[in-house]
């Protein structure tokens, strides 16, 4: 019965009362009370209807309703407490089983350093085809400096890569990567621009593979393996993937640069680390990051991998420095030596084995700085990526240009290759070098 043929049948009892049982006439004079104009479809009528019932009924009838309804009210009302109650033990009982099951994570039944090899074996000879992933780095420098950025990749094999980088911390800027065909292509929104005209395996794997680009990885895992402990310490899911829970830790302080302990979150399928954190001998937390998402083997389009500009500009030299290192010759060339804020300097860089052996240059790669002679601060430094674990076989030379817009005060600089590591028969060598001097007037 609605609601409407209720009130019905109760005006119906008001005409004619004798016809209409005392219980029947207090329940409808209930019906009444809880009537609300607003929520009915016809509330003029019901309007009226309930103020003729409530003037109409008999006294003990409305009493009788009204003292049902507070009880009702009371009961509906501790009801309601007890589901509020057990609604919050409820979520009190999940947010525990959830801690619980994030503490108590299950240990998988493999060993930690068959996790390790597998890593260094997909370093190796890449698992993944093809792949696309996001991800977010976040650290802290040695000066206290944060830094974070968030970036785009794209890997096809052989050797194609592709990475756009937007930096927020310490300044903002966006870089762009591009590695195919053997030759590597940089480009910035600080107008930096790098060319280099041969790219090592090594390099596409460093960058690319499993380590995902981590450098601090790679000094870890390049430590002989009694030097280090790796203990597997459970399982948890990255970017929807299934994660084997690593920690590295180096076992003499002494021998570890920066860090001494990192913790892994390895893709159980890809041997990929898609989660890491690196801590320092104190314990800080020194560096991290994320794959957010990532799609093996996606559909990919071949355009990705053009770089913006595909050939390194082409100069007369006007200043030419030509060094050696033993059977490695070092030759620089700039467009000139006297350049003004706002100009476009290009530098070009040939490394060549001269020797009978070949050169292997180390993997941690070198980089091009820009430093002030008086204040011995550097203004301006540019990575290359490309040429770590490149080998030059004998009478064969690297070549890398870069071309960068001055925006530096006046004053002398100097042009050093800086982080220069390399090896001939089992001997390396490491040092930075004073390239050539510019004038900015």
């Amino acid at each position: 019965m609605t609601e409407r043929e209720k009130a019905e049948r109760l005006a119906r009892c008001l005409k004619c009362p004798e016809s209409c049982p005392d219980g029947e006439m207090a329940g409808l004079v209930e019906v009444a009370n809880q009537l609300s104009a607003p929520e009915r479809p016809d509330p003029d009528f019901v309007a009226s209807l309930r103020a003729e019932l409530l003037q109409s009924a008999r006294p003990s009838d409305v009493d009788g309703s009204r003292v049902r309804m507070k009880g009702s009210d009371r009961r509906e009302g501790k009801l309601r407490r007890i589901r509020r109650s057990l609604a919050w033990m409820a979520a009190v009982i999940a947010l525990l089983l959830v801690g619980i099951g994030t503490f108590f994570q299950p240990v998988p039944d493999v060993d930690a350093r068959e996790v390790v090899a597998k890593m260094k074996q997909t370093d190796r000879s890449m698992r993944v085809d093809r792949y696309r992933a996001t991800m977010v780095h976040w650290g802290v420098g040695e000066d206290g400096t944060r830094y974070r950025s968030v970036s785009e990749r794209w890997y096809e094999d052989p050797g194609r890569f592709r990475q756009e980088t937007t930096y927020s911390l310490p300044r903002s800027f966006r870089r762009t990567v591009v590695m195919a065909g053997g030759r590597f292509w940089s480009s910035d929104s600080r107008d930096t621009v790098v060319w280099i005209d041969s790219v090592s395996q090594t390099a596409v794997s460093n960058l690319a593979g499993p380590y995902m680009g981590a450098e601090q990885l790679e000094d870890l895992l390049r430590l002989p393996s009694d030097q280090y402990d790796v203990e597997l310490t459970g399982s948890d899911r990255v970017a929807g993937r299934h994660c084997y829970m690593l920690e590295l830790s180096v076992r003499d302080r002494r021998i570890a640069e920066e860090i001494t302990r990192m913790r892994l979150w390895v893709d159980r399928e890809t041997f990929y680390a898609l989660r890491m954190e690196a801590f320092d001998s104190q314990n800080r937390l020194r560096f991290g990051q994320e794959v957010r998402e990532i799609a093996y083997n996606p559909p990919m389009d071949s355009a990705l991998f053009q770089p913006d500009h595909p050939d390194a500009p082409a100069f007369e030299a006007k200043e030419e420095t030509a060094l050696k290192k033993g059977s490695l010759r070092i030759r620089f060339a700039s467009t000139g030596v006297e350049y003004r804020r706002g100009e476009r300097v290009s530098f070009r860089l040939t490394l060549e084995n001269a020797g009978e052996s070949p050169i292997r240059l180390d993997d941690r790669g070198s980089r091009l700085s820009v430093g002030n002679l008086k204040e011995e601060q550097g203004v301006w430094e540019q990575e290359l990526d490309a040429l770590s674990g490149f080998i030059i076989p004998p009478g064969k030379s690297v070549r890398a240009t870069a071309t960068w817009r001055v925006d530096v005060p006046p004053g002398k600089y100097m042009v050093f290759l800086k982080g220069l590591t390399f090896s001939v028969d089992g001997k390396q060598k490491s040092q930075d070098v004073g390239l050539g001097l510019f004038f900015v007037p």
